[in-house]
């Protein structure tokens, strides 16, 4: 699944948010879900240490395994 927001790296977060009376699942990668404050990212993220270049990287890495398993 790639990212909701900027469809463009694979979806790591899954998180539903509400609108009026309807509840939306968006699939987040780790760059726009800390862009966006999600706070057990930040955590996570600040924890571990992780610049944004890093982040690109983990993304990039993340994509190719996922490519990788749509073939099994």
């Amino acid at each position: 699944m790639v990212c909701s927001r900027c469809k463009k790296r694979p979806a790591v977060v899954f998180i539903t948010r509400m609108e009026g009376d309807k509840s939306i699942n968006e699939g987040l990668c780790l760059v726009c879900a800390k862009e966006l404050g999600i706070k057990p990212v930040d955590d996570m993220i600040s924890r571990m240490g992780l610049s944004d270049d890093d982040l690109e990287n983990l993304n990039g890495e993340m994509g190719d395994m996922m490519n990788g398993l749509e073939g099994l």
